[in-house]
């Protein structure tokens, strides 16, 4: 959703006929522009039969974020990835190359272990890969940037 965002704002950003064109300052400002124009999917012939019809956004100011608890850094090779998420266990995930939002895999959002028996579109989405995050000491001050993760399948 990042990218998604982050490319339509650079787009409206750089048109010149658009109203927020050179306007897009601050958060507050990605935050409006968010609620005007990425906020209802568009009306599409994908979107049409879609869940996720609505997307929200907030806005955190500055003072209502609490960054007293530990650090997290990126964990390498995520970008590649359409679908990651939560496995059971701790610092374990699941992963596919492929996202599917049909009904089936729509419902396994909710389960601890999905199962992609039901899938309609089985033959274009891969089974979920389960993956261990490691931790490895990269050297540094001990603060933030002195560990990296990384996936390794399980």
């Amino acid at each position: 959703m990042g990218v998604a965002v982050k490319h339509e704002a650079s787009l409206a950003v750089m048109a010149t006929m658009d109203k927020w064109c050179g306007k897009i300052l601050n958060a507050r400002d990605l935050y409006e522009f968010c609620l005007e124009r990425l906020q209802f999917a568009k009306d599409q012939g994908s979107n049409r039969r879609s869940a996720f019809g609505q997307r929200f956004f907030f806005l955190v100011e500055d003072g209502d974020v609490d960054v007293s608890g530990p650090g997290f850094n990126t964990v390498d090779d995520t970008l590649a990835l359409h679908s990651v998420r939560a496995g059971v266990g701790l610092m374990v995930g699941l992963k596919r190359d492929q996202q599917c939002y049909c009904d089936c895999c729509y419902a396994q959002c909710e389960k601890p272990q999905p199962d992609s028996e039901g899938c309609h579109y089985k033959s274009h989405v891969d089974e979920w890969v389960p993956f261990a995050l490691v931790e490895a000491a990269v050297g540094g001050s001990g603060g933030r940037g002195s560990v990296q993760r990384s996936m390794h399948t399980i």
